[in-house]
């Protein structure tokens, strides 16, 4: 074998290590932006529970805010068996 072809044998060699290097790295990629895919769907689905849970307390802090500004007068309703009964019914 001339040491010309032997030459480009081992330049083919070292670019074919190169490109399975290249070929198991962009695998090893893909499996992490899988898995990452998977936890912010995740954390996307936690993100959307937090903001109505959030929601919820600004309705709560306006009722207080507004039962806290009326310092109203209890009134008590009666109810039907509180009420006394006519003499005729």
């Amino acid at each position: 074998m001339s040491s010309s072809l032997a030459k480009k044998l081992e330049e083919k060699q070292h670019e074919y290590a190169s490109v399975c290097n290249l070929r198991d790295l962009s695998r090893d990629l893909a499996d992490r932006f899988e898995k990452m895919a998977v936890k912010l769907e995740s954390l996307s689905n936690g993100t959307e529970a937090v903001a109505s849970v959030l929601d919820n307390w600004k309705e709560i802090f306006q009722t207080i805010r507004l039962a806290s500004s009326h310092a109203g007068t209890l009134v008590r309703i009666p109810q039907t068996e509180d009420i006394p009964k006519k003499a005729n019914e």
